[in-house]
This record gives structure tokens, C-alpha cells and sequence, in this order.
């Protein structure tokens, strides 16, 4: 509101990201587009238009004034030092900014990967076959995302192809198939994540109004909710 440098950062990376969604969604960039996108773009944009609430910044910025935290520089190495028996962490970039330190904690948070999941129910299906990870094959590139595969319907799609006639995923999981799922509703526009549910909640419907019959053999009429 303030800014107009980061008002035109919202308005380029946050208001393109449906059309960047358009182009990069089940397997529409090759295999090292797809890579570049998730290890080099995707961070830059995170950097400069996704981040912490201004709340959450002032109460950082505190505690490096009160000395209880102190910031390395960028592109940090971390390494041991036997010696002194602890980690050392230095910026090529800062002078002076090697300091030893007793602890050390990731505070990333880490990509999407459905193999590395520790819920027994995703190893389940994993392990039965039910569902699959996306991989993006191009030629001798092989790139896996590490999210669910599945079809634009949302549809999971088993380990030997067939799709799943009544299992669904949307958001987070399927990362990778689809692209930058991490993100809440917006307000005044058509937010994906609720666009997502009502198409998949569409489908159920579509469903049961085939499958499911009353007594008189007549199909359920399903009864739509009114756009917004």
C-alpha cells in the first residue's frame, strides 16, 4: 500500500501466476524447464513477492536488536571445526561473518515429496500401487517433482497408468503436476484452490448423479451451489 515497487512485484508475479499455471500444469514445460522452474525460479519469486506477514518481520528484526539473533549474509556455508568442537557458518560475501556455532537448525521448508511422506496412508498406497509420483521425461532427462501424478480431473493415477475411478487429489500433494499449490484463496479474483475443489466437487457430483439411483430408478438430481 505503501510501496510502489512492491506493488508492481504483486501485480506482475502474483496476478501472472494463473497464466504461468496455463503453461506449466500437467506436463506442459519439458523436463529442464520443469527442473529450472522448481530450483531457480521459483526460489527468486518466493524471495520477492511471497513472505513472512510484516508482523512476523518486526518480531524478527526485535530479537536481532536484542542480540538473540544475529543473520550470516547471503548464500551461507556451513562447515565443523574440530577443533573448537562446533559448526561454523560463514557468507563468502560478508566480511567477519564467521561465527561458531553450538546448534544448528533447517528452517526451510522442504519441497514436496510423496516418498519421503511418513503418513502410513500415502505409504500405503504407494506400496500397493494405488497412486504413483509425476515424472517428466524428456528424451534421457528424467525429472520427478515429487508430487502426486494425476489427471486434469484430479483423478490419481495408479503405478501401472490406469487412473482411479474414485480417489482425488488437489493441492499440495500433487505438486510438481501442478504447479505452486502452496497459496491461499485471494480475494476478487478466481482463486485456483477454491477453482480446484469446486471442479473436483463437480466431478463427484457428475459421479454419484450417474452411478447412484432411488428407488424409482431415476438418478439424483444433484443440486449445484450458486457461483460466486
Amino acid at each position: 500500500m505503501n510501496s510502489p515497487l512492491k506493488c508492481a512485484i504483486d501485480s506482475v508475479f502474483r496476478d501472472c501466476r494463473d497464466v504461468l499455471r496455463s503453461a506449466v500444469n500437467f506436463g506442459g514445460l519439458t523436463a529442464k524447464s520443469h527442473q529450472y522452474l522448481t530450483s531457480v525460479f521459483d526460489r527468486v519469486n518466493n524471495r520477492i513477492a511471497v513472505g513472512p506477514p510484516v508482523e512476523s518481520t518486526r518480531q524478527l528484526l526485535v530479537l536481532a536488536e536484542s542480540g538473540y539473533v544475529m543473520f550470516s549474509g547471503p548464500n551461507p556455508k556451513l562447515s565443523v571445526d574440530e577443533g573448537q568442537g562446533s559448526f561454523v557458518i560463514e557468507s563468502e560475501n560478508v566480511r567477519g561473518s564467521r561465527k561458531n556455532v553450538q546448534h544448528v537448525l533447517n528452517g526451510r521448508i522442504h519441497s514436496v515429496n510423496i516418498k519421503n511422506d511418513t503418513s502410513p496412508l500415502m505409504q500405503n498406497l504407494l506400496k500397493k500401487g494405488i497412486v504413483r509420483t509425476y515424472i517428466n521425461q524428456q528424451d534421457d532427462f528424467r525429472f520427478e517433482p515429487g508430487g502426486l501424478d494425476v489427471t486434469e480431473d484430479f483423478h490419481v493415477i495408479a503405478k501401472d497408468g490406469n487412473l482411479h475411478p474414485h480417489i482425488c487429489a488437489v493441492g499440495i500433494p500433487t505438486e510438481g503436476k501442478i504447479w505452486f499449490n502452496a497459496v491461499d484463496a485471494r480475494p476478487d479474483v478466481n482463486s485456483t484452490a477454491i477453482s480446484q475443489v469446486s471442479r473436483w466437487a463437480k466431478g463427484v457430483v457428475e459421479r454419484l448423479s450417474r452411478s447412484s439411483f432411488r428407488g424409482n430408478d431415476q438418478p439424483i438430481q444433484a443440486t449445484r451451489a450458486p457461483r460466486r
